[in-house]
């Protein structure tokens, strides 16, 4: 099977000598390291058993009115187990329809696709969810009943098991981004650079659960910036609150900080120090800003995606307004920027080149893999086509159906190949 060739227009037709990708894999030992802590919940003797997985099915896919659906691999082939309720969804159908096609990007890579046998993506079943915040708390749920959901962000509170966003697929990473690095390195070399921290962000709101306390946040001179919505919820407006911060006091010209005017992020490179306020929940500026070879002042929400294991305070970045206090910490750091600039610098570079080794749609490719291999290990069931129900759908199938027809293909757009 293999898919019509204007479908593949929306994923590509790249792939790499299967034994040549291993080996590039394989050289990527580091990206790996957080596999084992995002799936600790099911490393035990209970393992990942159906009832936890259809316990996900139910409670975050569109069967539970959440922006998730499910999906599997038999045969190296990807499928979707459970018919998702599209209606209402909004954007979110895009981003699930996007992380399909990169279901098939790997499929033809390491799975029956590729020509070979040796298919290495395993029978596995699986929820993806696309909501802008982690919802899987461990402790609601007891050892061997926690749901196994991927999503682009986590916490220390939370059990949702890290997969990339989708922005990097659907914002072209390696080619709008990562190979843009040289070019703007020589038109914003280091000592070029303007000496204030810069930053534009829209003022979303974050939500937070008040059980998830790595995310809480406190605001200037520890004040309190967050409102209790319910019982599961505070509504905190952390990027605006930062920005009237920065506009007022002997600081205002040290941090130019706004939701305007707009500027490229391009354009960010030609200051020294950027500024990374998550929104929502994790934010995917910061791998857009990581390639730019500026200094990043990380906020330290707490929220984490896949790769965040690889980033290290003050050898990647200066984290700034850290938990328990508010942002009055920037000052400090561009201070400390300011009279270390060679170690602000090599900051930068270490940063850069996180992105440059890590981040790839190739290096992303293998982290999938990895994941899916990994994952698979602790099922302690054997899923096979079928057991989920009468809904299944070959995932080309379904896009090629229900993709190309919902909102006459609108929400079906090219990803990164």
């Amino acid at each position: 099977m293999g898919a019509r060739a204007d479908l593949l227009r929306y994923y590509g037709n790249i792939s790499y000598p299967l034994d040549e990708q291993l080996s590039y894999c394989d050289a990527l030992g580091p990206l790996y390291d957080g596999i084992g802590a995002d799936l600790a919940p099911w490393n035990n003797s209970a393992g990942l058993g159906e009832a936890a997985l259809q316990l996900a099915i139910d409670k975050y896919t569109t069967r539970g009115s959440q922006k998730g659906v499910a999906l599997a691999f038999y045969g190296g082939v990807p499928y979707v187990v459970d018919e998702p309720r599209l209606a209402g969804l909004g954007h979110h159908v895009n981003i699930l329809f996007t992380y399909m096609l990169v279901l098939l990007d790997l499929a033809r890579q390491y799975g029956t696709y590729n020509g070979t046998a040796r298919g290495l993506i395993p029978d596995v079943e699986f929820v993806i969810a696309s909501s802008d915040k982690p919802l899987v708390l461990r402790a609601d749920h007891a050892a061997g009943a926690v749901p196994p959901v991927m999503r682009f962000c986590s916490s220390d509170e939370h059990a949702d098991i890290k997969i990339p966003i989708f922005h990097f697929y659907t914002k072209k990473y390696t080619h709008n981004y990562l190979a843009n690095a040289p070019k703007l390195a020589a038109a914003y070399p280091w000592e070029a650079k303007q000496p204030v921290v810069f930053g534009r962000f829209s003022k979303y709101y974050r939500h937070i659960h008040p059980a998830a306390t790595s995310t809480l946040k406190r605001g200037a001179r520890n004040s309190s910036i967050c409102r209790q919505e319910s019982a599961f919820t505070l509504t905190c407006p952390v990027r605006a609150h930062f920005m009237e911060w920065a506009a007022r006091g002997r600081h205002k010209d040290l941090l130019d900080v706004k939701s305007g005017p707009r500027v490229s992020l391009a354009k960010h490179a030609a200051y020294k120090y950027l500024l990374h306020l998550d929104g929502q929940a994790l934010s995917s500026r910061l791998e857009q800003l990581m390639p730019l070879g500026s200094l990043i002042f990380k906020e330290d929400s707490g929220y984490k995606t896949f790769y965040y294991h690889l980033m290290k305070p003050y050898e990647h970045y200066v984290p700034v307004w850290k938990a328990g206090a508010g942002p009055e910490d920037v000052l400090e750091a561009l201070e400390w920027a300011k009279q270390h600039d060679d170690e602000a610098r090599k900051m930068a570079a270490a940063a850069q080149q996180v992105a440059l080794t890590y981040l790839s749609k190739r290096a992303r490719s293998c982290y999938w893999l990895k994941l899916l291999q990994a994952y698979a290990s602790l099922q302690r069931y054997s899923p096979r086509k079928g057991g989920r129900g009468a809904y299944l759908v070959p995932v080309e199938e379904y896009l090629e159906d229900v993709g190309r027809s919902w909102e006459r293909g609108g929400q079906l757009h090219k990803i990164e190949y």
